[in-house]
Parts: structure tokens; sequence; C-alpha cells
């Protein structure tokens, strides 16, 4: 069985504090996302 590799993607949010890790998300999944959002 081959193996797929899905890297993680950082989500982070800044403000006038500075920028803080908000969480992680595979990078397929970011990509759904933003095809989601680009949609019709």
């Amino acid at each position: 069985m081959a193996r797929v590799r899905n890297p993680l993607v950082a989500v982070a949010a800044k403000g006038k504090a500075g920028t803080h890790l908000t969480g992680l998300i595979t990078a397929s999944h970011l990509l759904r996302e933003l095809v989601g959002a680009a949609g019709p």
C-alpha cells in the first residue's frame, strides 16, 4: 500500500498583540475550503 503525504498547514490570526497560532489543518483540507469559497 502506498503512503500519501499530506502536509500540515498552520492557521494563524494576526492582531494588535501579534500573531497567534490558532490551529493546524491538512493541505488537502485547506485546498478544499479555498476551492469551495471560490465556487459559484
